[in-house]
């Protein structure tokens, strides 16, 4: 064998030597990471106070928009999804479905013009058509109205951080 094939194949165990090692050590370094996250979270629960009991009584009034109800149950062609045989939880989840199965969960950095103009249900699936991929809160307002459309009463909730310089949410 040539005197340069030898050199070559030297020269690659090397290099293959050094990309497992370096794989190796990465993988040791993420497991580290993740189980001081996970001691750090873990002590965070610990040491947190007890719960206490909720003292405010809260009682929720859904008043749905008529005409934009069955605005959105004529476009969504709900008559064909929704069974009145069906319990409501399968109802919920036939509209949940649609959602999930038809819109891509995407948080995407956008201009001011890239955004959907119009919150409704309607002007998000037609701008998921044009650009796929809403963000959980637009996904909860098509949802939400989808459900009111259909009869379901719901809620739509936005969960915010304890950290006040934290600005992400999530919404469902």
């Amino acid at each position: 064998m040539k005197r340069w094939v030898k050199i070559l194949l030297i020269v690659l165990a090397i290099i293959v030597t050094l990309v497992v090692l370096l794989t190796a050590s990465l993988a040791v370094l993420a497991s580290k990471i993740i189980e001081n996250q996970y001691e750090s979270r873990s002590e965070k629960l610990r040491t947190a106070g007890a719960y206490t009991s909720d003292t405010v009584s809260f009682r929720f009034t859904q008043i749905p928009d008529t005409a934009r109800a069955t605005e959105i149950y004529q476009y969504f062609r709900l008559d064909t999804l929704l069974s009145p045989t069906a319990s409501t939880w399968e109802n919920a989840m036939r509209l949940a479905r649609l959602v999930s199965d038809n819109v891509p969960h995407d948080n995407p950095p956008l201009t001011d013009e890239e955004w959907p103009q119009i919150y409704t249900a309607i002007g998000l699936w037609e701008h998921n058509q044009k650009r796929p991929g809403l963000n959980c809160r637009q996904h909860s307002i098509m949802l939400y109205e989808m459900l009111t459309a259909a009869g379901i009463t719901n809620r739509f909730v936005t969960c915010f951080p304890e950290d006040s310089t934290d600005q992400d949410c999530h919404a469902w």
